[in-house]
């Protein structure tokens, strides 16, 4: 399998897991076992396979190098040689820049899990809607 293969299907198991793991909390921990407690569940599920990709994308938009790089200079301070791979943290934020266009990120998998997630909620949902 080739790297973008492996890249999908560890996204597929990151966002099934996430989903699942909210699901099973809320679902579970609330004893709660009625078509509207699995509806709910479910959309915390998406809601969480959701917002993961987004978080992702924020992050890897670059909106955290500088923050990344005060962390860095930490980590560096504490080294006696007192060397340092970036001078400034525009050297820092170019090299991270540079680093992530050679990894190519594979989010598809969490807006699809996402997506089952939200569906299957929304019917649910729509079934346990009291008739009138």
């Amino acid at each position: 399998m080739d790297s973008r293969g492996k890249k999908t299907l560890v996204s597929f198991a990151i966002s099934f897991c996430l989903g699942f793991l909210a699901f099973a909390l809320l679902f579970f921990l609330t004893h709660v076992y009625t078509l509207r407690s699995w509806s709910d569940s479910l959309f915390l599920g998406g809601a969480v396979s959701l917002a993961a990709p987004l978080l992702i994308l924020s992050a890897r938009s670059g909106a955290f190098d500088v923050f990344s790089y005060s962390f860095y200079r930490l980590g560096q301070s504490f080294r006696g040689d007192g060397q340092s791979r970036f001078a400034t943290a525009y050297d820092y934020q170019e090299y991270k820049k540079t680093e992530r266009t050679k990894h190519p990120l594979v989010l598809w998998p969490y807006f699809l899990i996402s997506g089952l997630f939200l569906v299957s909620a929304f019917i649910l949902m729509i079934i346990a809607l009291p008739r009138n």
